[in-house]
């Protein structure tokens, strides 16, 4: 069994996971807490070096987050309305840009989500005895903060900043066309207008904070109700089918990252561990070999035995499983019903450790092997290319480099030197299989890999994400 058949299947999972929107489980709305009640957020200046022992995490970086979330919004539209008894009558227009900042915060993410934007509006105000033309601009800039302990999506309503300049250009009145009476009532008119034109600003900008923050509070928070039913109903519910409702989640931030982590062991949980690396892209994928084992412990393969025939369709790439009911031609490989399989991350390579024994047709069981082949990544061209090699094969309490009968090493190694042959695979993960608007929305269909790093008990997977990206980096 190739590593690559599981590890490469669980990128493409996890990136899918990260950006599925929920399709069921009707929960209630996110938990809305008080200013009062929130944790103060602490600037995270130094951080431990390592993610710890157990665990995988993603990180995605602010630039990509900031990316995938901004959005321009223009409405514009005629205005009919009546203010300090004057009919107002013209035209309005709103230009709103969304932005994405992360706040360092050690126990949880944090995270605001910024709308700006500026309202512009030229009208003429009829009263009976004068019309005045005026043009207006309103700034605005409202935040909303977003929290996530790992388990919980929580928010609060968003401030808000505006500012006014509204500033009345012209007047008509119905003296206009007399001389010297014309422009008099004209300038009187105007000053009128002038000495109402703060409270004027005031009732403008209510109406257009109206208009726009109720609009942005809400959109927000419905995409953190669905984010929220996903969690505690189809991510749940992925969770329990393997077994997997124990693992502990966090989240932290930094200035530019947000990590998500897993562990499977709670007193393992490290809620302030830093990324062990900087990440060049926009989404980073670390896991940890002590947590691959304990859920590769979880699989049934303690005891199993696959024919020598069924082997040889795994080999190929024609079989997708281990399992099979069908009869040997010569032998069958048992698994050790103890340590079957065990995955290492070391020296720039994955080592693969299988115990094996080997059950002839005719004859007694053979003694236990531990065969050990390593893989080793590397980025080629549009493909991913594993590359392995034999590392050790030993009766398991016998000499080391030697089998029960006698046969060394080199000899293995030379019988199974066209079988270990590089296998390649695509650099692309296709998206579409997601149905996600946000990630049709941002034009998001292939995840890129860009990156491969194996270290000592982890390996590190970047990934691209940016739309209409033509170009294959290798870093």
């Amino acid at each position: 069994m190739h590593v690559s058949s599981i590890v490469l299947p669980c990128f493409s999972l996890i990136v899918s996971l990260l950006c599925a929107s929920s399709l069921s489980a009707q929960l209630a709305a996110p938990v809305l807490p008080s200013r009062e009640n929130l944790k103060p957020v602490v600037p995270q200046h130094s951080l431990p070096e390592d993610i710890g022992s157990g665990h995988a995490s993603i990180v995605l970086t602010g630039p990509f987050l900031n990316e995938l979330i901004s959005s321009q919004i223009i409405d514009e539209g005629p205005v009919r309305d009546f203010v300090l008894g004057a009919e107002v009558i013209g035209s309005q227009r709103t230009i709103a840009a969304s932005s994405l900042q992360l706040i360092p915060s050690n126990g949880q993410a944090r995270l605001v989500i910024n709308l700006n934007g500026t309202t512009t509006n030229l009208t003429t105000n009829y009263t009976q005895r004068a019309a005045i033309k005026s043009v207006g601009t309103y700034h605005f800039q409202m935040a909303k903060q977003i929290a996530f302990d790992g388990s919980v999506v929580s928010t609060w309503a968003p401030s808000a900043v505006l500012t006014a300049d509204q500033q009345n250009v012209a007047a008509a009145t119905r003296l206009a066309p007399v001389p010297i009476l014309g422009p008099l009532t004209t300038r009187t008119a105007i000053n009128v207008a002038n000495r109402r034109t703060p409270v004027a600003e005031q009732i403008a900008a209510a109406k257009v904070t109206q208009k726009v923050a109720p609009k942005f509070n809400n959109e927000v928070d419905a995409k953190l109700t669905e984010i929220n039913q996903f969690l505690h109903g189809n991510f749940k519910q992925l969770l329990e089918k393997y077994q997997l409702e124990a693992t502990q989640f966090s989240a932290y931030t930094t200035e530019n990252q947000l990590v998500l982590s897993a562990s499977t062991r709670a007193s393992s949980l490290i809620m302030n561990s830093s990324v062990p690396m900087a990440a060049k892209s926009d989404l980073s994928i670390i896991l940890d070999d002590a947590l691959l084992n304990r859920l590769i412990q979880k699989l049934p393969l303690a005891g199993l035995r696959i024919p020598d025939r069924h082997l040889k369709a795994v080999i190929s790439g024609e079989a997708k499983t281990l399992t099979s009911s069908a009869t040997p031609e010569f032998i069958s490989i048992v698994f050790d019903d103890v340590q079957p399989l065990k995955i290492n991350f070391e020296n720039g390579a994955i080592h693969l450790e299988a115990r094996l024994a080997i059950q002839p047709v005719l004859g007694a069981q053979r003694p236990l092997h531990r065969f050990v082949i390593s893989l080793t990544p590397s980025l080629q061209g549009d493909s991913v290319q594993l590359i392995p090699a034999l590392v050790n094969v030993e009766e398991v309490g016998g000499e080391s480099g030697k089998t029960a009968s006698g046969i060394t090493l080199e000899a293995i190694r030379a019988q199974l030197s066209n079988d270990l042959t590089p296998r390649l695979y695509p650099r692309k993960i296709d998206l579409t299989p997601v149905s996600s608007p946000l990630l049709q929305q941002a034009g998001l269909n292939t995840a890129l890999m860009t990156a491969v790093h194996v270290q000592s008990g982890k390996l590190i997977v970047e990934f691209d994400l940016s739309p209409n990206s033509n170009l294959i980096p290798v870093r």
